[in-house]
């Protein structure tokens, strides 16, 4: 097997023995890879700067049985203030977690990775007082979902179709109930219709306008509903998740 080479983004890092790490990388052309950089905890090692959290870099690797090697890499951009700031830091750790978590190994996952890379550059280049990192949560959790193929109509009730009087989410059903539909899922939680309204403005906007929105009033609703259905339909939790939540308190 010859080496071959990717650009990719670390998603996250572990130790390995006394100076190797395990790095997971989200390849654009082969999704998440495994890798062991030998040495990179070592302060004067040629891998550490390219295994860091966040960075966007050009690898080449050796393929190996279950795990890739990192042989060579060169930073292309490095996201410092995606490490530097403790809010980003939480954030950028937090959405890592859940994209390790949810996509298996060497499958291609191309609209993942622009996704992920989607949140590092908005987080990198727009000045401080133009990001909203709510609202950057929400787009991102809902755009993950569709990604991975879970498409939620947040306009319409999932059993009939009607697009009023829309007052709960079902994890059940997989969406938004009417009134008169509710009774499907007596376990529903309760929603707004502005918050149902919200959501479908956002999931149509861009990254460079997500601050035009305001979900502050909405924002404990919202984190209900989408943890709620990543537990229910994906069976994931993010240990980063109350990490993230002390943050933002």
């Amino acid at each position: 097997m010859s080496t071959y080479t990717t650009v990719g983004l670390v998603l996250r890092r572990f130790p390995l023995g006394e100076a190797d790490s395990i790095v997971h990388l989200l390849s654009k052309e082969r999704g998440k890879l495994d890798v062991v950089a030998k040495g990179a905890r070592r302060p004067r090692s040629k891998h550490l700067a390219v295994t860091q959290p966040f960075v966007y870099g050009r690898y080449l690797l050796f393929p190996g049985r279950t795990l890739e090697r990192l042989n060579q890499g060169e930073v292309l951009s490095a996201y410092r203030r995606l490490r530097e700031e403790l809010d980003y830091f939480a954030l950028c750790t937090y959405c890592c977690e859940l994209v390790d978590k949810l996509l298996p190994v060497g499958e291609p996952a191309e609209n993942v990775f622009v996704l992920v890379k989607g949140l590092f550059d908005y987080l990198q280049e727009t000045p401080a007082s133009r990001v909203s990192l709510g609202n950057a949560l929400t787009f991102f959790r809902l755009k993950l979902l569709a990604a991975l193929g879970y498409q939620v109509d947040f306009a319409s009730c999932t059993n009939c179709g009607r697009g009023q009087e829309l007052s709960t989410f079902s994890f059940k059903e997989g969406g938004p109930l009417c009134a008169a539909c509710s009774g499907r899922d007596q376990g529903a939680l309760a929603v707004a219709p502005a918050v149902f309204a919200s959501l479908v403005k956002l999931s149509s906007l861009g990254w460079p306008k997500l601050g035009i929105i305001k979900l502050e009033p909405y924002q404990q609703t919202i984190e209900d509903l989408l943890e709620g259905f990543y537990r229910y339909h994906l069976e994931v939790e993010a240990k980063s998740s109350e990490f993230l939540k002390s943050i933002r308190r």
